[in-house]
């Protein structure tokens, strides 16, 4: 039997997920958030922040697969990439794996989400150590909004709107990425669920 259990809600709280915890747990508070990461029988390794499931062992490849690939294969020449979040280092990892590009600008929030995830996802964010990788750990709201760089492809690879993630569904920030782009560029974002998080959405 596990010795305790993980429980995630979303929107109303009406909903929800729960994990087995069956073996390390590890709980910090960072400046900006509360990290949880534990292993688990079915997903392995989960990766949570402020309480909600970021990343798994067995299913994260989907999520930046997705957020990578169409993307890059839509893109008749990608080679100057901007990653807004993704401190687990997954997208910038699916990026890497494209010859073409030739700079990768990272730009994370919680430098304790990219420490935490180099050691206990090694596979996920071993992109992280890739020398086209400059990882800048600050707020990318005002990356975009400073900056006079333009990139080929803007990936936006945020929690959900809740905590320090809020910022990265507002007007101001989407406008920053859009001046960051170049006249041929592409933007994706994680977007959040349409059941949960509608208003978000619209």
């Amino acid at each position: 039997m596990p010795s305790r259990t993980f429980e995630e809600r979303h929107g109303t709280g009406s909903a929800g997920v729960i994990f087995d915890v069956d073996g390390d747990w590890e709980q910090v508070r960072s400046e900006f958030q509360e990290i949880t990461v534990f292993e688990n029988r079915d997903f392995g390794t989960v990766l949570a922040l402020d309480g909600l499931v970021m990343t798994t062992d067995r299913d994260g490849h989907f999520y930046h697969e997705w957020l990578v690939h169409p993307a890059m294969t839509a893109h008749p020449d990608p080679a100057n990439v901007l990653v807004i979040g993704g401190g687990d280092g997954g997208t910038v990892t699916e990026l890497c794996r494209y010859q073409q590009v030739q700079s990768i600008v990272h730009v994370e929030i919680d430098g304790q989400v990219i420490d935490i995830c180099r050691r206990r996802f090694p596979d996920l964010s071993r992109g992280l150590d890739d020398p086209r990788v400059e990882t800048i750990v600050g707020d990318g709201a005002k990356y975009v909004a400073t900056s006079d760089r333009q990139f080929d492809l803007v990936i936006v690879d945020g929690s959900d709107p809740v905590g320090p993630a809020t910022v990265l569904f507002s007007p101001a920030f989407l406008a920053g990425c859009r001046d960051r782009l170049m006249d041929n560029g592409i933007f994706v974002t994680q977007s959040e669920s349409p059941l949960y998080y509608a208003d978000t959405i619209r």
